[in-house]
């Protein structure tokens, strides 16, 4: 079997590895030489500060030695090797050269018309080594700037204090300094690896005499700062002017090209590519490999987590009949013993190992689907909509779902097109006449949904297609009432569906009365772009004639 060519993602993967071996073991050896140096200063201070009965005097001479308390602890760092420490974490910047490179090899497979070898060369490298010495500058000019802080922290109450409580202050006001260095040795390495980035393209970009877009690549999570959450969702083609001239407030750091969200951030500009992973799929059977593929990995990791879940379910198995007998008998028996509240303690405990678990594989699955849309099924260059979400509790979850709806069906079908929001706390989420309405918490899903109805009226051709599909699958089948197939009696007596071999029978529901075609609308493409929004891997593989036909629609296939 072929080796699978690593991706753009895998690279950068990799360069976080690389980022967090190096702070690592620059942080260990900072607190280490920080805890040493403020053990120095303070026997320096022991010997020059007056004190009575074990309080500082308050005279100047005491705030004369106390004024130059960063001084010496500054000296004291260096003599222990500071600068040392700080000159080898830096010459390990190199590094990123060869990470990059692999990355725009990544990227290049992505691209119709493959950029050309920047070909770094002397010059480059100087400037690369010139970036790296200006970090280590840096981080050093920093630490003088937090223990010239720390002293004059300290100075504002010296007089009369305890000299054992100038000790504990010295060592909480200085002991900051390794968590600062940290901070800012991520920053100044993925500033430099964007330094190599940005040299590498504005070459390109000389060449060919026309300039490059980029799009925003990094991690998606719970503590991107707003900057780099709104980049993210809606991450469009940029060129460089276009980058530079976005705010990254509060961050004051400058060009967003190579600073991106500022202090702390490992987000990167990357060539915009068809599609990270590997170019934009051209059929849903090649989508569908491509989702089978990364469900493969997270199978795995499922399986071992289902493994432990029913382990525990089988030891525990006996704990819960003791705990909780079924006859009164056993009940009054077990309470007698005096060992029901032991048992009903480890019956607790495994209940929530057992709830631990089950979210560790939902969340699982949720990594998977969202790697899944990033890879596979979002565009690059999402559909512009017009739209003002509300400002309701539920205003962050709506707003995603649209940008994500957005990036899912791409540019060219929506452009331009507006939709309404009507929200309400408590209702049932319907479509009609360019307006979607909400019940207050509904989920992402479910605004894609909504969407979708919006998309088949709206589109050309949409909903001629969706009649055409629903057709073919449906042919000679008969109406069936949705309540009684599903048994859920919220559903209207007129709610008419066609089964068919649909994962849900809602898929199979039309809307009579249509003029050209018989029908109004279809839950064809709600249905099938929300499931294949929210269940990528599972709609994949359970109806891929559906899948391939909802792909084809949205990619003008």
């Amino acid at each position: 079997m072929a080796k699978r060519k690593e991706t753009t993602r895998d690279v950068l993967a990799e360069h976080d590895k690389f980022i967090d071996s190096l702070v690592e073991k620059l942080d260990r050896r900072v607190r280490i030489l920080t805890t040493k140096a403020v053990a120095r200063t303070t026997a320096d201070l022991a010997d020059e500060l007056k004190r009575t009965n074990g309080q500082i005097d308050p005279v100047a001479h005491n705030q004369q030695v106390m004024r130059r308390m960063d001084r010496l602890f500054m000296k004291n760092l260096n003599d222990l090797g500071y600068r040392e420490t700080l000159k080898a974490f830096t010459e390990e910047f190199p590094g990123n050269v060869p990470l990059f490179e692999r990355t725009f090899e990544a990227v290049n497979r992505q691209l119709k018309n493959p950029l050309p070898d920047p070909g770094f060369g002397a010059e480059d490298q100087r400037f690369f080594d010139s970036k790296a010495i200006s970090a280590g500058k840096l981080m050093h000019l920093e630490t003088d700037r937090v223990a010239k802080l720390a002293a004059e922290q300290t100075l504002v109450s010296v007089g009369a204090m305890p000299f054992k409580q100038l000790l504990e202050r010295l060592s909480a006001t200085f002991g900051k300094v390794p968590t600062h260095i940290e901070g800012l040795a991520v920053t100044t390495l993925t500033t430099h690896y964007r330094a190599i980035n940005d040299r590498a393209y504005q070459k390109i970009e000389e060449e060919q005499g026309e300039p490059l877009r980029f799009v925003y690549f990094g991690p998606r999570d719970k503590v991107n700062r707003p900057f780099c959450r709104k980049i993210l969702n809606s991450n469009r083609p940029r060129t460089r002017e276009e980058v530079n001239a976005l705010d990254p407030s509060p961050s004051p750091l400058r060009p967003v090209f190579t600073a991106a969200g500022g202090f702390n951030c490992r987000h990167v500009w990357i060539v915009a590519g068809d599609k990270e992973g590997g170019g934009t799929p051209q059929s849903g059977a090649e989508a569908r490999a491509r989702i089978k593929a990364i469900g493969k990995d997270t199978d795995r990791s499922i399986a071992k987590v289902n493994g432990q879940i029913k382990r525990l379910e089988d030891s525990t198995a006996d704990l819960w009949e003791q705990a909780y007998p079924v006859t009164p008998e056993a009940r009054a028996s077990a309470r007698a013993s005096g060992v029901l509240p032991d048992l009903e303690r480890k019956v607790a405990e495994a209940s929530d190992k057992l709830a631990s678990l089950h979210r560790e594989v939902n969340r699982l699955r949720g990594r998977t689907t969202q790697r899944v849309r990033d890879e596979v099924l979002f565009t690059v260059d999402p559909a512009e909509l017009k739209h003002t979400v509300p400002r309701v509790k539920n205003r962050a979850t709506f707003a995603q779902a649209a940008d994500d709806f957005a990036r899912l069906i791409g540019r060219g079908k929506l452009d331009g097109q507006e939709f309404s929001w009507n929200v309400r706390s408590r209702r049932r989420a319907h479509y009609s006449r360019n307006a979607i309405f909400m019940g207050s918490r509904d989920p992402k899903r479910t605004v894609v949904h909504e969407l979708g109805h919006w998309y088949e009226e709206r589109v050309p051709g949409a909903l001629t297609k969706a009649v055409e599909f629903w057709t073919g699958r449906t042919g000679g089948e008969a109406f069936e009432r949705l309540r009684d197939i599903t048994g859920n009696r919220a559903y209207a007596v007129k709610e008419l569906t066609k089964k068919d071999k649909f994962t849900h029978p809602y898929m199979g529901k039309v809307y009579p009365q249509g003029k050209s075609t018989g029908l109004r609308n279809t839950e064809v493409v709600s249905m099938g772009l929300e499931h294949m929004y929210a269940e990528p891997v599972a709609f994949a593989a359970a109806d891929p004639d559906y899948f391939d036909f909802i792909f084809g629609l949205i990619r003008g296939l």
